[in-house]
């Protein structure tokens, strides 16, 4: 039996930049980027380098849904 039972959220969105993307993706994406996070951080003793993945990700999820330029 898991110990997390996983939501699923069939939800796809549009996205600017063409097709589209399922937000359980992103959520599990995150899941990923936060674990990898904390081993790398444990693994380099580096205090700093969860915070610069998850600030990534938050920069990948910008990204995603921002426009293209002109």
């Amino acid at each position: 039996m898991p110990i997390v039972k996983r939501i699923k959220f069939p939800i796809r969105i549009s996205v600017p930049a063409g097709g589209y993307i399922r937000l359980e993706d992103l959520a599990v994406m995150l899941s990923a980027v936060a674990g990898g996070g904390i081993i790398l951080s444990k693994v380099t003793r580096d205090a700093g380098a969860l915070p610069r993945q998850l600030l990534l990700y938050r920069d990948f999820v910008k990204l995603v849904f921002t426009p293209p330029a002109q």
